[in-house]
C-alpha cells in the first residue's frame, strides 16, 4: 500500500502538492476572475437574469458564500475533473466516478461555515488556483482550510491545511467537517472536484447529468 493511500485511509484527507503547474493555476485564476467580472457587468445591465442565465454565467447567490462568485459544472473544470480521475484513484486507492466540479472566487470577509457535503461529494477535492493578498503585510500568507477529525465528530477542533496555487486537498466530504475562517485578503480562487466510489449507494455518475459540462438542471439530483 502506498503512503498516500494509507494516510488517506487513516485520516480521511490528504494534501497533494502541485496537482497542476503554477502556470495552469494562474490561467484558471484569471479565468475565474474574468468570469466574475463578466457576471457583474451582466447584472448591472440586466438585473433580472433568469435561471438559465445563472447556470450559464454563474451566480453571486451561493448560500455557502453569499455575494461571492461561483459556478457549477463549468466545461473547463468538468474537463479537469475527468482528467484528474486517474490521479485521484492512485492517491486514494479507490475506484471512483466523477460527479461534478464547482468553482468559487472568495473575497474579503467571507467565511466558509463548518459543514459536510451532499451525497454527490463522497470523495471531494479543493484545488487552490490563486489569491491576492496585496492588502496584507505578510504577502506569503495563504488561507487555510480546516478539516475535522476522521471520526466524523462535529464541533471539535480542526487541522489547518495551507495550500499554494496548484496544491489540492482530497477529503471525504460527506464524513469530514471542513471550513474556513473569515478571509482577510482581496480574493482567493478554488475549484472543487467531486467524485463518488463505484461501489457506494451514491453511484451518481456525472451527478445524474447525461454528461459532464451540463448545468445541474439536466440531472435528476438538482443542486
Amino acid at each position: 500500500m502506498s503512503e498516500s493511500i494509507k494516510y488517506f485511509e487513516e485520516n480521511h484527507y490528504l494534501k497533494v502538492e502541485q496537482v497542476i503547474s503554477e502556470e495552469e493555476a494562474s490561467y484558471f485564476y484569471d479565468y475565474i476572475k474574468l468570469a466574475a467580472k463578466r457576471l457583474s457587468v451582466l447584472e448591472e445591465r440586466q438585473p433580472e437574469l433568469n435561471e438559465e442565465d445563472m447556470h450559464h454565467f454563474g451566480t453571486f447567490q451561493d448560500s455557502q458564500a453569499p455575494g461571492d462568485y461561483s459556478k457549477y459544472g463549468d466545461l473547463a473544470f468538468d474537463t479537469l475533473l475527468a482528467r484528474k480521475l486517474p490521479l485521484m484513484q492512485t492517491m486514494t486507492g479507490l475506484d471512483l466516478i466523477p460527479t461534478y466540479s464547482y468553482h468559487r472566487l472568495y473575497t474579503t470577509g467571507i467565511e466558509l461555515k463548518r459543514h459536510k457535503d451532499r451525497p454527490s461529494c463522497e470523495i471531494s477535492t479543493t484545488l487552490c488556483l490563486g489569491y491576492d493578498t496585496s492588502n496584507l503585510d505578510d504577502k506569503n500568507w495563504n488561507w487555510p482550510m480546516f478539516v475535522g477529525p476522521n471520526t466524523g465528530e462535529e464541533g471539535t477542533e480542526g487541522k489547518a491545511i495551507h495550500m499554494k496555487p496548484g496544491d489540492m486537498i482530497i477529503y471525504r466530504g460527506c464524513n469530514l467537517e471542513h471550513w474556513r475562517e473569515p478571509y482577510t485578503g482581496v480574493n482567493h480562487a478554488q475549484v472543487f472536484l467531486h467524485y463518488n466510489t463505484k461501489d457506494s449507494n451514491n453511484n451518481m455518475l456525472f451527478d445524474t447529468r447525461p454528461t459532464l459540462g451540463l448545468p445541474a438542471y439536466y440531472g435528476t439530483n438538482k443542486k
